[in-house]
């Protein structure tokens, strides 16, 4: 069951990006809105509007043949100088964006074949990953007899049987002429990694084993990213999402307790309307305004009107005054 959104501080990396799509700037995201980015960068029509202006569609006729999501729960950044860096704003689960990207591919090609993958490490979908018989990666810091480093160490990352066994898993490499049959169905690539969290958990963000895991994850990613851009001639868009939305979280439910009317109080939370309130409010603004530009269209012909005019008014006028005299 997805766990809450928790606002906490992650960055999205754009490491591989084709010649049709440029993303620059480095304007903060929500990462709500990550499903209109990966929409608008395989040419869909987005849903919600936004004004982040960090993507630009250079060329709408070369599309990406694939996006490829890296998701790296437990620190804001992975620190990779490559690529293009944008704040974001973590107000929304990963699941979601997955979610949505993968009913869109599937509802605007409902009868042609497109690989929609998502591999969490946590949640047991890696099988095809933990059969790897290659030895683990050789390490300083990290120990195998604690559970969180075994953990993370049994995960084939860090090492290059990692592509391979991701390549199998997907289906990949029996796919590696797609690029050129240019078929115009988009892949995508969900990627979850969850154990550098419990890593970080248990030696500290700037621990020794903590940097020694992040490099092993930072090679690893490196790796997967010129396969893939190899695997699809560069039509590929390679992006990675860090979000310390759980420490976030963690911190929160250490903090103490406060009152909740004073919290509601000092938001300056915007008042309750009625739901008719609009309605009425704009039946009451364009009447207001039609009487008033009536009352001075009515002021200016009567200012502007012929005395000798013969109109029925100064005929009336006229005999009331003989009668008067």
């Amino acid at each position: 069951m997805p766990r809450p959104p928790v606002n906490g501080a992650g960055e999205l990396l754009i490491l591989h990006a084709p010649k049709s799509l440029q993303f620059e700037g480095s304007e903060p995201l929500d990462e709500s809105l990550l499903r209109e980015v990966y929409s608008g960068a395989l040419g869909f029509s987005v849903s919600k509007g936004s004004k982040w202006g960090g993507l630009k569609v250079l060329d709408p006729f070369h599309y990406p043949e694939a996006v490829v999501g890296i998701v790296v729960d437990g620190l804001p950044s992975l620190g990779i100088s490559k690529g293009s860096h944008f704040p974001l704003i973590t107000n929304q689960n990963e699941e979601a964006t997955w979610h949505a990207l993968n009913q869109r591919v599937s509802m605007r090609f409902p009868d042609q074949s497109s690989v929609l993958t998502r591999l969490d490490t946590v949640e047991g979908n890696n099988a095809g990953l933990s059969t790897s018989s290659s030895p683990p990666p050789l390490v300083e810091y990290l120990n195998p007899n604690e559970t969180e480093d075994a953990q993370y160490l049994a995960i084939p990352i860090g090492f290059v049987q990692f592509k391979l066994l991701f390549f199998q898993y997907t289906g990949l490499l029996d796919r590696e002429v797609k690029s050129e049959s240019g078929d115009g169905v988009p892949d995508v690539y969900w990627l979850v990694l969850r154990a550098l969290h419990p890593v970080i958990d248990l030696h500290g963000t700037d621990s020794d084993a903590a940097t020694e895991a992040k490099n092993l994850l930072i090679e690893a990613i490196k790796d997967l990213d010129r396969a893939f851009v190899h695997a699809y001639k560069g039509q590929v868009l390679v992006s990675v999402v860090t979000s310390d939305a759980s420490h976030t979280r963690k911190s929160r439910s250490l903090m103490a307790e406060v009152d909740a009317d004073s919290v509601v109080d000092n938001m300056n939370v915007s008042k309750d309307y009625d739901p008719n309130y609009p309605v009425i409010f704009n039946i009451l603004l364009w009447f207001n305004i039609a009487f008033f530009y009536s009352i001075i269209a009515v002021a200016v012909f009567i200012a502007k009107m012929d005395p000798g005019r013969d109109s029925i008014i100064y005929r009336m006028t006229s005999t009331r005054m003989k009668k008067d005299n």
